[in-house]
This record gives C-alpha cells, structure tokens and sequence, in this order.
C-alpha cells in the first residue's frame, strides 16, 4: 500500500496549544496528512487529517472539494494530482499543500458503456465525441429546489437564449485518449450574474438576465464514477479556473450527475455553490437531430 504522509511540524508538541481557543490561526508546522490507497481499489486514495487539532477540515484534492477528517477520491488516470487541507479553528483558517503521483490507467474504464457512449467508442479513440446544447428541447437548461429531481422552478423554451449569441454554438468534447476534455466557447462564455466578478473572467456585460465573460478554459480532463448507484461526471481542470461547458453557474465540485445517457443524449444535473439550487442541462451528440 502506498502512504504518503504531508509532514508539518517543528515543535516536540504538537498538541501542547488548543489553538481554537487562543484565537489564532493554527501555525501551518502544526499540520498534517497522510495519503494512502485504498486496499479494495488502488485507484481510490484516503486522505486522513493527522494533525490532532480540533477543527473542521476541509480539502481540495484535484481541484474537487470535500469536507471531513478522512475523505476519499477515485484516480483512475495517471497524473501529479495536488492536495489541499484546511483546518478552520475559531481563530481563522490554515492551509497546506502536497502533491502525489498516480502511475497507472485504470483499465476497467473502457469496459464501461457509459465511458464509451461519452467518448464516442473505442472507434474513435483520438477524436473523441462531441456534444452541443439541445437547444431545440424544452428544458435544455432548467433550476429547482435540491431536494427534488425535475425543474419545477423554470425551464428554458426552444431556443429561449438565442438572443445571446454565445451560448448555443459552444461545444464540448470527451476523448477517450488520455481522457482530455476540450471546451470550445469561441473567446467568450455566458454565465449567471453571481458568476461575472469571478476572477477567472474579465470585461462581464450584461446579457438578458445573465451575464457574458471573455473567458480562456483551461486544459481538463474526465472521468465517470459511481457512487450509491448513482453516476456522475467528474471535469479536473489543469489550473483553479471553472470549465463548466456552455452554460456556468459555479458547479459544486465541477461534478455532474447523469441522469440520462445515450449515443445520442447527455442530461446532467448539479448544485451550484452558490445558492444551493439544482441545475438541469440537455446535450446532444454534436450533429444529431431529434425526429419530428
């Protein structure tokens, strides 16, 4: 099993301070983790807060966010992948940062059909598919309330956003080779207002009830995974930029349940960070027309 602990300490004692009550921040020496595989899947990694202080501990860990002491993440890609953590006391918050190489490529990954359907098979390796809106289906783009699983609060008509211009010609493409996820928005993105003073943007105008970025993705890639019998879609992007295809509203963790997938159709859904709210997205294979 590889363990990999992030070391931090120059005091004989690190517990001799309960730095949550002195009001300071915790001194970053006093920190650590440790990085460890799962024995049950060496493409799953543990990532254990073994500083000893009282807190909340939270992670960025491949540019994905979790909370808790001990968390875990599936890697099924080789890549250097950098760890983030946390620890927020009453006295304000303190991070450390390590990094971990994984070496290998999980070979079950093109044994699954939904892998395959999203990269276009196995015949089109290098290539890759790619996807557009389906802005010609009621609910292409769509909000509700989290705790339920439709769009009960608004769902875009058939080409309700054409008046913005941007939106619809973007397109996205998942390959297979090397799981790349390419992001065309030809030099400008349209997203929410709560959105436009990202840094990762410049010169936001308004645009119906949204708002257009001049915006540059960032190389990414993919992956898909199951949890709870449920499977989601996971984008990594290769520097701390959003990269949510066509349409941002800040996507929590830059990951998206499917809730629907053929050869044809691609239906996700996801909670913004930012008000909590559920988002609702239909894509099409880029070229596909529904039958009338």
């Amino acid at each position: 099993m590889l363990i990999i602990t992030a070391l931090f300490l120059t005091s004989c004692d690190p517990y001799e301070e309960d730095w949550g009550d002195i009001g300071q921040p915790v001194p970053p020496e006093q920190l650590s983790f440790e990085i460890s595989q799962d024995p049950d899947d060496e493409f799953r990694y543990i990532f254990e807060n073994t500083s000893g202080i009282a807190g909340v501990t939270s992670w960025n860990i491949g540019g994905v966010r979790q909370t808790g002491e001990i968390v875990s993440r599936r890697f099924p890609l080789p890549d250097t992948y950098t760890v983030e953590m946390t620890l927020a006391t009453k006295g304000g918050a303190t991070t450390i940062t390590d990094s971990f190489i994984q070496e290998e490529i999980d070979p079950d990954l093109f044994d699954n059909e939904l892998i395959l359907m999203l990269g276009g098979g196995l015949d089109n390796f290098e290539e890759g598919q790619t996807w557009a809106m389906d802005s010609m289906s009621v609910g292409h783009i769509g909000v509700g309330p989290p705790d339920t699983d439709e769009p009960v609060w608004w769902q875009a008509q058939p080409l309700d956003k054409a008046g913005v211009g941007i939106l619809y010609p973007d397109r996205m493409t998942f390959k297979l080779d090397g799981f790349q996820f390419i992001y065309e928005n030809h030099g400008q993105s349209y997203v929410k207002d709560y959105r436009a003073d990202d840094p990762a943007y410049s010169n936001a105008y308004e645009d119906d009830t949204d708002y257009v970025v001049d915006f540059d993705p960032p190389e990414a890639t993919w992956s898909v995974v199951e949890e709870n019998d449920t499977w989601f879609l996971e984008l990594t992007p290769s520097e701390d930029k959003p990269i949510f295809p066509i349409f941002d509203v800040g996507a929590t963790n830059n990951r998206y349940e499917i809730t629907l997938l053929t050869e044809d159709q691609l239906w996700l859904r996801t909670i913004d960070a930012y008000e909590g709210l559920a988002w609702y997205y239909k894509f099409i294979r880029a070229g596909y027309e529904h039958d009338d």
